[in-house]
């Protein structure tokens, strides 16, 4: 996905009880009102998903945290015109991240339950790449945690989404060190792991899906380890490494997914093969799209 604005911004439109200007300083904050107030990062956190959640609930009645495939027409959408239908929503402050990151929390609880592991006794590992998959990566990562889950972060790109790491590691989220030999750290990581959380690469990869790199190199290490029965990959949007377009999957390091949940609308790629069998059961969570898309032709339509 691709968001717009500060974080600080989203959070005044929430009308929060307290002003502050983002989630890295855990002392005294100021707001645009010219308020002040002390915030720790934990309700910042707590802030975050508790309006994601709330959005989420308000769309579909109260009912669930993510929608699930049960139209019998599918429409899958390119890239661009996801971006293009997020613009106003953006343009408005309207806390997309937050959505995303509280749909992808819902699903790795249920895949938790599904295999009988206990949040408090569970560990999820999160690969995060520089773009936006990886902050909703974070951020769902950090309601897990503040949730008594162990969760490990394996920083796979040239950066980070600073405000998510922020929330993650107050939170008591881990970083895995992979100064000395990334491959196996991340592999004795995931060792421990129970749910392996794909937020390396999303839709503004388009142009060049591949994985390359420290990051190629680590899905490549882990491909045999997450097709254990025991263990789950939930792929963030779309499984890294895939065109979100075309279906197209120009390389092999692609860590297939059990589940993916995917943001706002189906991306095209994911319905189109070969990519369509890295991407597991999908689930769509909705953050709002629909009258923008209501009227975009797809791409792609499955009847």
């Amino acid at each position: 996905m691709s968001y717009g604005g500060r974080w600080g911004r989203v959070y005044r439109r929430l009308s929060l009880s307290k002003p502050f200007c983002g989630l890295v300083s855990t002392g005294s904050t100021s707001g645009g009102d010219g308020g002040s107030g002390s915030v720790s990062s934990a309700e910042l956190v707590e802030a975050l998903l508790r309006a994601g959640f709330d959005r989420l609930n308000q769309r579909r009645g109260g009912a669930t945290a993510a929608e699930r495939i049960v139209a019998h027409v599918i429409r899958g959408y390119s890239a661009e015109q996801i971006r293009a239908a997020e613009e106003p929503h953006l343009a408005a402050g309207e806390p997309l991240m937050a959505l995303a990151a509280a749909g992808l929390a819902a699903i790795i609880r249920e895949e938790l339950v599904e295999l009988d592991e206990p949040l408090e006794h569970a560990t999820v590992l999160l690969l995060v790449g520089s773009g936006n998959n990886g902050g909703d990566a974070l951020f769902a990562g950090a309601e897990l945690a503040a949730s008594g889950c162990r969760v490990l972060v394996a920083e796979l790109g040239s950066r980070v989404h600073e405000e998510g790491r922020a929330a993650a590691l107050a939170a008591g989220a881990e970083i895995v060190d992979l100064q000395e030999d990334a491959e196996s750290s991340v592999v004795a990581a995931a060792l421990d792991a129970q749910v392996i959380v794909d937020g390396i690469l999303g839709t503004g990869a388009y142009r060049s899906p591949a994985l390359r790199g420290t990051a190629r190199a680590v899905v490549t290490a882990l491909r045999g380890l997450a097709a254990s029965p025991r263990r789950r990959v939930v792929a963030v949007d779309l499984p890294s490494g895939i065109d979100p377009d075309t279906g197209e999957v120009p390389d092999a390091a692609v860590l297939p997914a059990d589940v993916t949940v995917t943001f706002g609308a189906y991306k095209a790629g994911l319905l189109h093969e070969p990519a369509s069998a890295y991407a597991g059961r999908l689930v769509l969570v909705d953050i709002g799209l629909g009258p923008e898309l209501e009227n975009v032709l797809p791409l792609f339509v499955i009847d």
